[in-house]
């Protein structure tokens, strides 16, 4: 089979639908498919065995700068739309079985040329829902968005994305010397793209005061990166805030393993991949009341009102002290709905039925 999936912004291994992306394009490729991603700038090499073909687009952090043009789109959905023309035309070159998007933009040129179209959706967006109706398959990764459709007559599948951190080498403690963070100091860590939507100027403000010793990692890059580290110079503490980007894999993981507490204050997600994974470390995780995070923790979160400075840092406090035991059977079985092996087979049946339904026609 012939697999194509389009993702414009192929850029970041923190942006969840890039994750996605590679994951399960490495994953049908193994199980012998021909993959394709069409994406615009940004890595230079897809996974293995994955055609990647880079393609001009507008990044999202530029379109703010086109007079009036987000009053049209949001900024997500225009930066999909650069890609449309060129996308276009690959599409007509490759001539694949079944296309993947999540974008309007992305899945416009699939539809016009009539190739069989899924969209998968990390949040039930109302802007999206000509689209949820035209394309073949629409797939949803957290259940919240899966109610959500179904209350307004879109059928969708439900499909959860996944974490495949398994068998790696401990370097917690490299990383603690390497960052200079005393071995009494608990470590708070958060991984996210710094937009306004993520909220980490509340995680900040709750992290200052915290007046037990404490260090505070922050991984990740966007346009608030300034002001959130103007923000922890401003307020008085003896404890410390690393702001740290572009990290290589193994890096990353070390500093999942070295941190006591992960924390996410965003306003919303789809199903977020940095909470699986910190979840997957034996991490237990402080964020907000939402439904996707709380359909993904279960018990291993504690969740608190992020907004309130003072609660906030009490849950990060009172989570840094409670161990998840990784080889407990209810923790075990939790887990196994993030396989990604199992995600890329649930995929797989789809597309033999979107196939066989598209060629009896």
């Amino acid at each position: 089979m012939r697999i194509c999936l389009i993702c414009s912004g192929f850029s970041s291994v923190y942006g969840g639908v890039e994750e996605v992306v590679f994951k399960l394009g490495k994953l049908w490729a193994e199980n012998g498919h021909e993959v394709w991603v069409i994406s615009g700038r940004g890595k230079k090499t897809g996974p293995r065995g994955v055609r990647l073909i880079r393609l001009p687009f507008i990044p999202r952090k530029y379109i703010p700068r086109i007079p009036l043009i987000e009053k049209i789109f949001p900024d997500h959905e225009l930066e999909g739309f650069s890609l449309v023309p060129s996308a276009f035309l690959c599409l007509m070159r490759v001539k694949p079985d079944i296309v993947l998007s999540n974008q309007i933009g992305e899945t416009s040129p699939s539809l016009f040329l009539g190739i069989p179209t899924i969209m998968i959706s990390q949040a039930a967006l109302k802007t999206r829902f000509n689209y949820f109706r035209k394309v073949d398959r629409v797939i949803v990764n957290d259940l919240f968005s899966f109610e959500q459709l179904k209350v307004v007559g879109i059928k969708s599948e439900l499909i959860l994305n996944g974490s495949g951190i398994t068998n790696i080498p401990k370097i917690d403690l490299e990383m603690r010397a390497k960052y200079s963070i005393p071995i009494d100091s608990k470590v708070i860590l958060t991984v996210a793209r710094l937009y306004s939507i993520k909220r980490i100027h509340l995680l900040i403000d709750a992290f200052k005061l915290i007046t037990e010793p404490a260090t505070l990692i922050i991984i990740g890059d966007g346009p608030e990166r300034a002001l959130l580290e103007k923000r922890a110079l401003e307020k008085n503490s003896k404890n410390r805030v690393i702001f740290l980007k572009g990290l290589p894999e193994r890096e990353l993981h070390g500093l999942y393993q070295l941190c006591d507490v992960f924390t996410l204050p965003s306003k919303i997600e789809g199903l977020p991949l940095v909470v699986i994974d910190a979840l997957s470390f034996g991490k237990t995780v402080v964020t907000n009341i939402a439904p996707e995070k709380k359909f993904i923790l279960g018990k291993f979160g504690v969740f608190t009102d992020v907004n309130d400075p003072i609660e906030y840092s009490k849950a990060l406090l009172r989570a840094g002290s409670i161990k998840i035991d990784v080889n407990s059977t209810e923790y075990i079985n939790h887990m196994r709905k993030f396989n990604w092996n199992d995600i890329a087979a649930q995929y797989e049946e789809i597309f033999y039925d979107i196939l066989e339904k598209h060629h009896s026609t």
